[in-house]
């Protein structure tokens, strides 16, 4: 049910491109070609390139984990689990009894080299060579919660019950809630004919008079069947965090966190929630976790609910994975009682550009001081540093993309359409793929000055590899959502390909006159830690407001601010 497309090296602007589709009939190419599709129903789930909780619906589910090592629950229905790679590319360990789970680990030198999918409730697993790969699951009773939070006095919660494999006789389940749930139904029949029938169970909180704060309860299920299969099937439970509502002077924030794949702030079908993601309320709004501040995970729902705030402004932080950034709601539309990041504006650019024509004796003037500041003249002059120029290393330039075959990043020879020494590329405005070209300029200009090979104009380490990031669209401008997805990879990437530096050549508006710790400075940080250097720009604002300060990111206490003094 889901089509990868892949571009091939020698296929012009789909070169290097990947997009899955669903739901198409037939696709059509040049020279009019086409090809047909099989079009099936069911849902389609995908994850990241992180590593996910996944979790299917009640019906029939293709789930596309698309990397990561992800722990997935099918849950009912006939759930197939789909890999793009071949079935001999991986390690493949089938459930068991004592280990309900079905393991596939990727093989060495392979697309998916030391990523571990562990899965249950899965019929099937999908490969390219290998479409249907039966999967049989151990006798269980298979639960698929709506929700995971219930509130005292508040709305009963769904829960879908199955069995996992049929049974030859029939099989009872009992539901028992304790002093904290009561469910709509305590026993459930399971029959021979209707086993993979979803029965609902509303599952509620008692409604105490006890002061308890917020708490959590406990769905006990248990089968009773002389059916051989389940007979021995062992105790399973459920726990559910219970909001109380027996204190009238405290306060409570609840949301929902989902992957937003098309970045339009609004849950749409085929975005999954994401599920036991970490939430707190960032009382110094630092952007991280600190001891004493409260904090909870997302259920099964990707919902959350924080309970027992006491009354005023609070900062509701999600912890931002590997590979993930916030989309909804931006920092400009933002109040304290909703998830930010940090203060300030959503929207960043380059600054001004101006355009002036320049003989080339005017060219070669500009030059004549290059690095007198700085002293890179005398640096190079200096034989015991005259061999550096930024070979074997890697350089972040994060910006309006570059000019991919540009001869001032090297030669082109494997003739792909991308100098040698642009290593990595990637365009992260929008629907993100895999061509960051530069439309506005900026960008190359940057990363020429880090690192052109030009003879007559180097850039300060011409033989550095450049990895250009485009997060800014083709007027200059971009948000923070496309910044912090970048900046992301960088953390996720920055051994693999040698960073050393990244370059910020863009703020957001701002005027700080003191360090401010906004919403990259998690990833800045850890970049600091990784011995990566973030370089940003002080701002251009100053000629125009005549307002003291540098814009963020440069005021990150994990960036350096570089800037002109202006005179």
């Amino acid at each position: 049910g889901i089509t990868r497309i892949k571009g091939k090296a020698d296929s012009a602007e789909y070169a290097g491109h990947t997009m899955k589709v669903v739901g198409v009939e037939t696709l059509a190419f040049t020279k009019n070609q086409t090809l047909s599709l099989v079009v099936e129903s069911g849902n389609r789930l995908f994850g990241s390139v992180g590593s996910d909780v996944l979790r299917g619906t009640q019906g029939d589910d293709v789930i596309d984990g698309q990397g990561g090592s992800d722990t997935v629950d099918g849950g009912a229905g006939s759930d197939t689990l789909a890999f793009f790679g071949r079935f001999a590319d991986f390690t493949v360990t089938f459930p068991t009894t004592n280990s309900p789970e079905v393991v596939i680990t990727g093989k060495s030198n392979t697309d998916y080299a030391g990523q571990t999918v562990r899965a249950s409730n899965v019929e099937f697993l999908a490969f390219a060579d290998n479409p249907a790969v039966a999967v049989t699951n151990p006798p269980r009773v298979v639960l698929s919660p709506g929700s995971t939070l219930v509130a005292e006095g508040g709305s009963a919660a769904s829960l879908g019950v199955s069995l996992s494999v049929a049974p030859i006789g029939n099989v009872t389940v009992n539901l028992a809630g304790g002093a904290q749930l009561s469910a709509s139904l305590i026993q459930l029949t399971f029959t021979p004919a209707n086993w993979g029938v979803v029965q609902t169970v509303s599952v509620q909180a008692v409604d105490d008079t006890v002061f308890e704060k917020q708490h959590s309860g406990t769905l006990t299920v248990t089968v009773a069947s002389a059916d051989s299969l389940y007979q021995s099937v062992a105790a399973s439970t459920l726990t559910y965090t219970v909001s109380d509502n027996d204190t009238s002077n405290l306060g409570s924030v609840a949301g929902t966190l989902w992957n937003d794949a098309d970045k339009d702030g609004a849950v749409d079908l085929g975005e999954p929630n994401l599920v036991g993601w970490r939430v707190f309320d960032d009382v110094n709004r630092n952007g991280k976790l600190d001891a004493g501040e409260v904090s909870t995970l997302t259920d099964t729902a990707g919902r959350y609910r924080l309970d027992d705030l006491s009354p005023g402004a609070h900062t509701i932080t999600a912890r931002v994975e590997t590979g993930w950034s916030p989309t909804f709601p931006s920092l400009s539309s933002s109040s304290a009682s909703v998830i930010v990041n940090a203060p300030g504006s959503s929207e960043g650019t380059t600054g001004d550009l101006q355009s002036t024509e320049l003989s080339a004796a005017a060219a070669s003037a500009l030059y004549t001081n290059l690095g007198t500041a700085t002293n890179i003249a005398a640096f190079y002059a200096d034989p015991r540093f005259s061999s550096i120029n930024g070979q074997g290393v890697s350089v972040v330039v994060i910006d309006t993309g570059i000019d991919l075959d540009h001869p001032a990043f090297g030669a082109d020879a494997d003739g792909n359409g991308i100098a040698d020494r642009i290593v990595f590329n990637y365009d992260f405005v929008g629907a993100n793929d895999a061509n960051a070209s530069d439309v506005a300029g900026h960008g190359t200009h940057v990363s020429g000055i880090v690192g052109s090979s030009d003879t007559n104009f180097p850039g300060i380490a011409p033989g550095v590899n450049i990895i250009a990031l485009r997060v800014l669209g083709d007027t200059g401008s971009g948000n923070a959502a496309d910044l912090i997805e970048a900046v992301n990879w960088v953390v996720t990437n920055a051994a693999r390909y040698n960073v050393v530096a990244v370059n910020l050549s863009l703020g957001f508006g701002t005027f700080d006159k003191t360090p401010t710790a906004g919403f990259a400075s998690t990833q800045f940080k850890a970049l600091a830690n990784a011995g990566v250097v973030v370089v940003s720009a002080s701002g251009n604002d100053y000629l125009k407001n005549s307002i003291q300060g540098v814009s963020y990111p440069s005021s990150d206490p994990y960036s350096l601010s570089v800037g002109a003094v202006w005179a």
